[in-house]
């Protein structure tokens, strides 16, 4: 067993506080429960043969090709209820077996239907947007924007993790269309062009215990 210290150490006079018991407990319970390494397993004490597929890890792909164009009209986030053109993504099959780590991410690409923004003499205040928003069971695990219309195709790249039970767990990402302002990116409005999200990949990893 390698060699373990502890956190604390008390003293007369010190207050009483369980945490220090805790926190060098703590120590001999990671080398028990703790994983596996040369302290708990010795070598080839597990085959190759013994590791079924998935154990571990477990990657599911998915994506689409297929344009979705959010409402221009609103200012609030839009998006979350398909795979296709009805929305960006929205998957209710990722089934965990296990407790693990959600490990998701999500490439995506879009274009937008006419130029809203060039360089002048005078500097726009105000630009079109779009913004983007992971969500693991209705909880934000990663955000990127917003992005101006400044330029007419363009991609971006989102991950996030959550520690979750064992279970289906719904993954869905969510844009937000909007004008802002540059200064303080407050928004003024709807969008002036309409954009469109095309190519997008997701990528979902289980992490498991």
């Amino acid at each position: 067993m390698g060699q373990r210290y502890r956190h604390n150490y008390q003293e007369t006079g010190d207050i009483i506080d369980p945490l220090f018991w805790v926190l060098d407990n703590n120590e001999m319970a990671g080398e028990v429960n703790g994983g596996m390494d040369r302290d708990n397993l010795a070598q080839a004490d597990i085959a190759q043969a013994e590791i079924v597929n998935d154990a571990f890890t477990a990657l599911e792909a998915l994506g689409s090709a297929t344009g979705y164009t959010p409402e221009t009209t609103i200012t609030s986030w839009q998006g979350g209820t398909g795979n296709d053109a009805a929305g960006i993504f929205n998957i209710t099959t990722v089934e965990c077996p296990v407790d693990c780590l959600l490990d998701v991410r999500v490439t995506l690409t879009w274009q937008w239907a006419g130029p809203n923004w060039s360089w002048s003499a005078t500097y726009p205040v105000e630009a079109d947007t779009i913004e983007f928003r992971l969500m693991i069971d209705g909880i934000e695990v990663g955000r990127a924007g917003p992005f101006e219309d400044a330029h007419d195709r363009y991609a971006t790249y989102l991950m996030g993790q959550r520690v979750v039970t064992a279970g289906f767990r719904v993954i869905s990402v969510e844009c937000l269309v909007a004008r802002r302002r540059y200064e303080g990116l407050s928004i003024t409005g709807p969008c002036t062009y309409q954009p469109t999200v095309t190519d997008r990949r997701l990528w979902v990893i289980q992490e498991k215990r």
